[in-house]
Parts: C-alpha cells; structure tokens; sequence
C-alpha cells in the first residue's frame, strides 16, 4: 500500500526500502501525509522551501518521530546551502542548536539509519570528520540514500581523497536518477568544484 501511495505523490523508493519506510515514518495519518508530500516536494527544485514547511507541519503532529526530527534538520540545512544569495553559517548555526537539543532523543536506544545522517551532517557541518565516519559507517549499504553518498563524499574530500568522493558523487547521481544532485553537493558544507562532472553528464544527456 505504501508504495502506491508513495507512486502517487510521484516517490521513487524501491521496494527494499519500503519496510524501512514503513518503520521509521509517523503512524499520525495527517502526519504520514505531510510527510509523502515533503518527498515529493523535494523532486520539485521550486518547492524546496514548500517541502520544510510541510516537514514543519507534520512534526506538530508527531513531535517525537526520529525520521521526521532527522529528515527536518537534513532538509534545513541543504536548502539553507543551496540558498547561495545569503550568508547561510547564521542559519546553519541555529539550526545546529535546535538540532543538538535533540540528539539525546536521537541518540537513545537504536539509532535509525536516518538519524546517523542527521548526525553526520551535524558533524560535518562543524568540522567533525572523525565522529561523521562513526555516524556514516553505521548505515548499512543497503539502506544508503542520496543523502548518505553525499555526505561520504564530501567526507572524503575533507580527508583529502577526490577520487574516492568522486565516486560518491556519481553513487549519489544514479540512486538519484538526476545531476540536479550535483548542485547540493556542490555547495553544501564547502565548496566543491564539480564543473567537471556536470560537463560529463551533460554530454552525456545531449
């Protein structure tokens, strides 16, 4: 049923992936709906705000969801990156203290996969590779998104491997299906240079 309902909302997420889904999600009907529409919001580059403010409305009305508290501060801080006309460390950095006030709920008992994201971007968002490798090796590979391929990637960068965070990237483009994911990677956390890649993969599309 779910993956009828993610279809609907035009989600892409394999059929491995839907009991995790199943798990970690709101069971508030309200909530799991707002939290379907952030998912496709995302897809959308003109809805990327829209998606927070849903995200926002869903954990109103389940406060206390892991997935719902980690997706929101993944969310925040990649549109505040791409937000690339305002100096976004301000918001970065308060949105650091609204999230570290709830790693401890995070943190208790079995960490999701999607809190160890969470985590590891908040490490690396404060120069902390060491603890961002801990996070990230805790996601099986079978359970790693988009997100999680990024962030090895510009973890890699920052331990000063470029080949190895360039195959991240290119992990990151095909379980996305698009180099539009090119454009978050680039910007979040530093600045990486991946005029190269966008170059291959317009060739490529045209």
């Amino acid at each position: 049923m779910l993956s009828d309902i993610l279809t609907s909302f035009n989600v892409e997420v394999s059929k491995a992936q839907i009991n995790e889904l199943l798990s970690s999600m709101p069971e508030q009907p309200q909530a799991l709906v707002y939290t379907l529409k952030t998912l496709a919001a995302l897809h959308a580059p003109r809805d990327q705000l829209k998606s927070i403010d849903l995200m926002r409305k869903a954990l109103e009305l389940a406060p206390d969801n892991h997935y719902l508290l980690s997706t929101n501060y993944i969310y925040s801080m990649v549109v505040t990156y791409l937000n690339k006309d305002k100096e976004p460390q301000q918001t970065v950095d308060r949105l650091n203290q609204e999230f570290e006030k709830i790693i401890p709920v995070l943190i208790k008992g079995n960490r999701s996969d999607k809190a160890n994201e969470a985590l590891a971007m908040n490490a690396l968002s404060k120069d902390r590779p060491i603890e961002a490798l801990k996070y990230l090796k805790a996601i099986p590979n079978s359970h790693e998104t988009v997100i999680t391929y990024i962030l090895k990637a510009k973890l890699s960068e920052s331990f000063g491997n470029p080949a190895t965070a360039e195959e991240y990237y290119y992990q990151a483009i095909h379980e996305s299906e698009t180099p539009r994911v090119l454009e978050i990677a680039e910007s979040l956390f530093f600045y990486s240079d991946l005029s190269k890649m966008k170059s291959k993969m317009k060739a490529q599309i045209h």
